[in-house]
């Protein structure tokens, strides 16, 4: 699939949760983006102190639909990227590059493919399973998203609209500090990842933060579990 420099139309800018805004962007390359689910493209940020300023954001949108591109982009205090995002207010022409990655879900999937990440390292997860959604329909799939609390949780209602083709999904938020009232997972992902049956048939993503990762990988690792089968990208 070739790279090349690409040029959006920001279509709508929304905030899906406090501090995670959603862009959708119309490729205005005919035919559009072409992209296998779990890629990324490089956001071409204008130069900072004259020095280029590129950021990679995971594609958050179906490989079949190729003209209305979605990505899932946190806010960090100190971010270049994010802070820049929040000027935006839709209409602008932004540059990309790409699409780059091999962080791609590996076919045929095992009986069991868990899917383990931190806030927007949802995005390459959701473009998985929205694309493979017809042809994996008896794949066991698993979600586990780990965000700070109930306000931070977003592409609910994506996935469960998912969950009426793939029975299988199962979807579990882990939630660091909840109100009182939350009856789901509490603590670290690794709480839950430490109860799945992993002598079957398994494979595993990770996605987001890089101590989430570490984290699970070394859970898993002590368990005896196949390297091989531990797939990781690195958010931040």
């Amino acid at each position: 699939m070739p790279r090349k420099d690409l040029k959006f139309k920001l279509t709508k800018i929304t905030d899906i949760t406090p501090s995670v805004k959603e862009l959708y962007l119309q490729p205005m390359d005919s035919p559009g983006l072409e992209f296998k689910a779990g890629q990324f493209v490089m956001l071409q940020l204008p130069p900072v102190d004259g020095k280029p300023s590129p950021r990679a954001y995971s594609i958050a949108s179906a490989e079949q639909n190729k003209t209305d591109v979605r990505l899932v982009i946190k806010h960090y205090e100190l971010g270049i990227a994010s802070n820049w995002v929040r000027t935006l207010k839709g209409g602008e022409e932004i540059p990309f590059t790409g699409p780059f990655g091999k962080f791609l879900l590996k076919e045929p999937p095992a009986e069991q493919v868990v899917f383990v990440c931190t806030s927007t390292g949802l995005a390459p997860f959701y473009s998985m399973l929205a694309s493979k959604a017809q042809t994996l329909k008896n794949t066991d799939f698993k979600v586990f998203m780990g965000v700070w609390n109930e306000k931070e949780i977003f592409y609910d209602k994506e996935l469960k609209e998912l969950q009426k083709i793939l029975p299988r999904l199962h979807v579990d938020y882990v939630l660091d500090s909840p109100d009182a009232s939350w009856k789901g997972s509490k603590g670290r992902v690794t709480e839950p990842i430490d109860k799945l049956d992993i002598k079957r048939p398994t494979q595993f993503y990770l996605c987001g933060n890089p101590a989430m990762i570490k984290s699970v990988k070394e859970l898993l690792l002590g368990k005896g579990f196949p390297l091989a089968d531990i797939h990781t990208e690195s958010y931040g």
